[in-house]
């Protein structure tokens, strides 16, 4: 791969988006672990970036990172776990008055899962007004379990400069769509010759590929139709579509989902239909609110490149009418960032396989301080497998970094050298690895002259400004 120097649309200053959690359920529970560390993986990821960028480059970095509070996992789960709880209530006084309350709560907390899934299949429709509580519950949760990767200020996540929420930006979505429209790249109001509409916008994939490149980022993965689905999310309706790789701007709400007005709720013949953001819309606009048509970086997961990013470029490019990927003289994002896959002890995470990994039960086995070093030593955008060896290694370096002494040998080649690597595609492995082989030699050389205390103080200074700018600790 050929390096590439960062250019910026403002000199001095970076504008970076980066795709948040949708916080639809605690990191404790289920599914929601691994997509916790998946984040996580994420966020640490480029908070080292981030930092380095800001304290060693010198560059003034605005990062924005949105949630997702309006998802059709957060509608399910909300939905769960309220009709859950009228359930455990029903139930333990039913069961109060049969004397058998014990065995009635040991099975309702076994059962829950399928439980849920059943109640929500069975009355999910009743639910109206639970959307807005639960995904602000998770949001401080999520927030929570990032400052936990730090001890009090030595090794914290930064927090976002920005953090825009989807609710709070529908008024930008609605006109984002319509711009679309204008354009000729969406279609859905009423009957569209054979497909009908029931209130729902859909970008029209196949006219976007007549003038414009389709899903730059993986052009291998223009006909994964099961990809298209997943980011349509599990309550998506495909009939209305005019082709299976057309996505969804804005859905139709049905009942027991939550529903914003807008210029397609009443263009449906003899009843009103209120809806909600598509996916990809919500990162487009919210991108657009905080940066304006144009910003330096994105950035996400491995997972995001298609179709969530494809179709962001997508939607950016017609609705701002760019000529091909540019506008205004350059691109809708100068580079996308996206950080590697995450496995456990060389596997997938997956239910079926039970392999899950809590944040508190990773920082119960080690410290954050050492966590953040294994990030550290994995290349930002390839696969990191977090194991006992893994762990191991990252202890290894921390023992080191925290018993070494120190000596003016070999400072300035190492210290340029060091530089130079967190430079280069941000390469914090091999910056450490510089950082432990000069230890290694002051080690030697401080042997050699017990004693003296010439050229301590100043290597120690070099480890120290090396360390802050990778914020792992506060000394060496």
């Amino acid at each position: 791969m050929t390096a590439t120097e960062i250019l910026t649309w403002s000199e001095g200053r970076l504008t970076w988006y980066g795709c948040g959690p949708t916080v639809y359920d605690s990191p404790h529970i289920g599914h929601a672990r691994w997509v916790i560390w998946l984040i996580v993986r994420t966020y640490v990821s480029f908070d080292i970036i981030r930092r380095i960028l800001q304290n060693y480059c010198g560059i003034k970095v605005t990062y924005c990172m949105n949630i997702t509070d309006i998802d059709d996992k957060i509608i399910r789960r909300a939905r769960q776990h309220h009709l859950l709880s009228q359930y455990e209530q029903t139930a333990c006084s039913i069961e109060e008055v049969r004397k058998d309350i014990a065995l009635a709560s040991r099975l309702v907390t076994h059962c829950a899962v399928p439980l849920a899934e059943y109640l929500d299949e069975q009355y999910g429709h009743t639910v109206n007004t639970l959307f807005t509580s639960l995904p602000r519950k998770y949001e401080e949760e999520f927030f929570q379990k990032m400052d936990l990767l730090g001890v009090g200020h030595v090794s914290n996540v930064m927090r976002p400069d920005v953090v825009p929420r989807v609710t709070e930006c529908v008024p930008q979505i609605v006109e984002y769509i319509q711009r679309i429209i204008a354009h000729g790249f969406a279609y859905g109001q009423g009957f569209i010759g054979r497909y009908v509409s029931a209130g729902s916008v859909y970008f029209d994939v196949p006219a976007f590929s007549l003038h414009h490149s389709y899903a730059r980022l993986v052009p291998e993965s223009v006909t994964d139709l099961k990809s298209l689905a997943e980011g349509e999310g599990s309550l998506a309706t495909s009939g209305e579509k005019r082709s299976a790789r057309d996505f969804a701007l804005w859905k139709a709400s049905k009942e027991g989902e939550p529903s914003w007005d807008s210029p397609w709720s009443k263009v449906v013949v003899r009843f009103s239909v209120e809806g909600r953001p598509g996916w990809h819309i919500e990162c487009s606009v919210m991108a657009t609110a905080v940066f304006g048509a144009q910003m330096d970086i994105h950035s996400g997961g491995h997972d995001l490149k298609f179709p969530h990013h494809d179709n962001e470029m997508a939607q950016a490019e017609v609705s701002f009418l760019f000529d091909g990927a540019y506008f205004n003289g350059g691109p809708w994002v100068r580079y996308f960032l996206h950080s590697g896959h995450l496995t456990i002890n060389g596997c997938k995470m997956s239910k079926s396989l039970k392999n899950f990994i809590t944040i508190d039960a990773a920082l119960a086995e080690t410290s954050p301080r050492r966590l953040r070093l294994l990030f550290l030593l994995h290349v930002w955008n390839q696969p990191f497998d977090y194991s006992p060896d893994a762990l191991a290694e990252a202890a290894t370096y921390d023992r080191q970094f925290s018993t070494g002494t120190h000596a003016d040998a070999s400072r300035r080649c190492n210290l340029r050298y060091s530089g130079s690597n967190m430079a280069d595609s941000f390469n914090t492995r091999q910056c450490l690895n510089e950082l432990k082989a000069l230890i290694s030699v002051a080690n030697s050389v401080v042997q050699s002259t017990i004693g003296s205390p010439t050229g301590v103080g100043s290597v120690r200074m070099v480890g120290n400004y090396i360390i802050s700018i990778l914020k792992v600790c506060c000394s060496v």
